[in-house]
């Protein structure tokens, strides 16, 4: 297998490969997403957690 790395705008649900690789028309390949998102966005997808008071006494 081997590893090609590009970066490409999202056009509605289209990514434009680059013409350097037009050897992969009518292949099947493997896509692995990266992208920023905004904090908000990603603490959607946090489990939320309470936080838990501890007494420095008890740990002494």
């Amino acid at each position: 297998m081997q590893a090609v790395e590009f970066e490409a705008d999202v056009k509605g649900k289209t990514i434009k490969v680059p013409d350097m690789l037009s050897g992969l028309v009518d292949k099947h390949v493997k896509i692995i997403l990266l992208f920023n998102d905004s904090p908000a966005k990603v603490q959607k997808h946090r489990r939320k957690f309470n936080a838990v008071k501890i007494p420095l006494f008890l740990l002494g």
